[in-house]
């Protein structure tokens, strides 16, 4: 009798243990491993979908599987707003990247968003800073900014920005994390601990008649921090580096849970990302 049900139970218990390691357990909305690209569509794992890849890309090897690397420029997956997830007050993002450079602009790792950027080559104000006053302001965007920190923007009572206090390392796998709860705000996590925060009160309001974009922007940006803001003209920037394991989930993750996540999911093999040398 015990010889039989042992092995049963320690399946069991390895089952539930890869399931809670890669997130299932919390009931995710969307999962991209990126395992798979065939004929430039990438499988969503949970919604059952394939989703158009555009632009320059490659596969190397990731945390699990395989993983994707983007160009800086090009690369973005599209999904259809109509078959978006739909998040309401609470949400999560979490993903595994690892930076090859830092973006000229922010890039995101998953957005769904509506701003309008002014894009005047006039002055050295960029994107965020230069929403158009009476541009929509709804949705998120989750991602890199061009100083390396990471950051989640919403559409809640305006358009908010809540940045991580230290910067993100370059060429080293990263796990990042952002938690939008009710009537608390903001909280972004980077490799399982605490990274930055922001009291947010007001309602979230999705873009649900925006694509959900990953990698790359809905629209062109001027580059930040310009020497000669005359001159500078707004361009396509995409994530430069590597991004695996993307998860969406319509609840509030716990501190405790999205370390764990981390934890259990550490990669044992650096990035596939060589050093750049100049000139490249």
């Amino acid at each position: 009798m015990i010889n039989i049900k042992l092995p049963a139970a320690v399946l069991v218990l390895f089952i539930l243990g890869l399931s809670f390691s890669w997130g299932q357990s919390e009931n995710p909305v969307s999962h991209w491993s990126f395992d798979q690209i065939e004929e430039n569509r990438v499988p969503e794992l949970l919604g059952g979908l394939d989703d158009e890849l555009k632009g320059n890309f490659r596969q190397v090897r990731g945390v699990k599987g395989q993983a994707l690397v983007l160009d800086g420029y090009t690369t973005c997956l599209v999904r259809s707003a109509k078959l978006a997830p739909a998040l309401e007050q609470n949400f999560t993002l979490t993903a595994w990247i690892a930076l090859g450079a830092y973006p000229w602009n922010w890039a995101p790792i998953a957005a769904q968003e509506n701003t309008v950027s002014m894009n005047s080559n006039q002055d050295s104000v960029c994107w965020p800073d230069d929403i158009v006053v009476n541009s929509p302001k709804n949705g998120f965007f989750f991602g890199v900014s061009p100083e390396g920190y990471l950051g989640l923007h919403i559409g809640a009572g305006g358009w908010q920005v809540c940045r991580t206090e230290n910067k993100l390392p370059l060429r080293t796998w990263t796990h990042v994390a952002a938690v939008f709860r009710q009537g608390e705000g903001i909280t972004l996590y980077i490799d399982g601990e605490e990274a930055g925060n922001m009291e947010i009160s007001s309602p979230f309001r999705q873009a649900g008649e925006e694509n959900l974009r990953i990698g790359r922007g809905r629209q062109k940006l001027e580059p930040s921090h310009p020497v000669r803001a005359f001159a500078t003209l707004a361009s396509w920037f995409a994530l430069d580096g590597i991004l695996d394991e993307l998860f969406i989930y319509s609840e509030a993750l716990g501190s405790e849970t999205i370390r764990t996540f981390f934890q259990n999911s550490r990669p044992d093999a650096k990035p596939e990302l060589p050093s750049r040398q100049m000139p490249s």
